[in-house]
């Protein structure tokens, strides 16, 4: 509290061990940091995991929104000097790279998850907010079609492709990932160095448009709104959702709660509701329009 992270209790659930990364001493820290995990538990490879296809954006793409903590990472690893490989899950599922664009340089080497891959996880989407997994786990269940997502305008379609993990070298990424290159070429040493490299190259920083989205959500959230309150409205908003994307078959529930007006402990108790009283809308892990 207040922020909320998920994070405490992903380590908690998970069958794996979580370590959190800090992006402030920028490259070489990161790559100290990777270098020392590396050392501590004996291992041979790191593999670089990413939902949706940014971390191999160009970074002039129109519709790229958070190019640099991937990019951060990347420019790490090679720092490192650790063999590395990045596996590339759902392309185009976190909205940035459309699946159309990152399919044909991809190549063939991935394999497909399916719904047997997704039970362990699936309980912890109901209450951790990860768009782009949701979305990977529910293609992996078989689920096709346009999905709205928080914070963009049009919806993710989500295709045979979108269970996908693809597996690419570590120098096809440098290659064609122009800030995670500029950022391991300058070795760029702190968070803020890398933040204008990040204006250099990609002509934007996410960073600030999270400072500004931070702001907007405590200027326009109404703490007064219940979820009782969401739950009269909901009818009304999807009417609008559905006028505004006529093609679309589902919303993630982090969409429903931040365009009601929810989010934090309200948000998870709204999806808690909307399972419950209306279970013919639920596909797990999304919600059905």
């Amino acid at each position: 509290p207040p922020a909320g992270s998920t994070l405490p209790r992903l380590a908690a659930e998970l069958p794996v061990t979580l370590g959190l990364l800090s992006p402030y001493g920028g490259v070489p820290h990161l790559a100290r940091q990777i270098t020392e995990v590396v050392e501590k538990y004996a291992v041979d490879e790191v593999e670089v995991v990413d939902v949706g296809g940014d971390v191999f954006a160009r970074g002039d793409e129109p519709t790229l929104l958070s190019p640099l903590p991937d990019a951060l990472v990347i420019a790490a690893c090679a720092t490192a000097g650790v063999p590395t490989r990045l596996r590339l899950a759902g392309p185009g599922l976190d909205c940035e790279i459309p699946e159309s664009e990152l399919l044909p340089v991809l190549g063939d080497d991935f394999l497909t998850l399916t719904g047997a891959d997704t039970r362990g996880v699936e309980h912890l989407f109901d209450w951790h907010p990860s768009e782009a997994s949701a979305l990977l786990v529910a293609a992996a269940r078989g689920e096709r079609g346009g999905c709205v997502v928080q914070d963009t305008g049009r919806p993710v379609v989500l295709s045979d492709a979108s269970a996908r993990v693809h597996r690419i070298g570590l120098d096809r990424v440098l290659e064609r990932n122009r800030l995670a290159r500029a950022l391991y070429e300058q070795g760029a040493g702190t968070l803020d160095d890398a933040e204008k490299t990040s204006w250099e190259v990609c002509g934007f920083s996410e960073l600030q448009r999270e400072r500004d989205r931070s702001l907007r959500l405590r200027d326009t959230a109404s703490p007064e709104i219940s979820v009782t309150e969401a739950l009269h409205g909901l009818d009304a908003w999807l009417g609008r959702l559905r006028a505004a994307h006529p093609g679309a078959r589902y919303a993630t529930f982090r969409c429903v709660a931040e365009g009601l007006g929810l989010t934090g402990a309200a948000a998870r108790s709204l999806r808690t509701h909307l399972v419950r009283d209306r279970p013919h809308r639920y596909a797990a892990p999304l919600f059905a329009l």
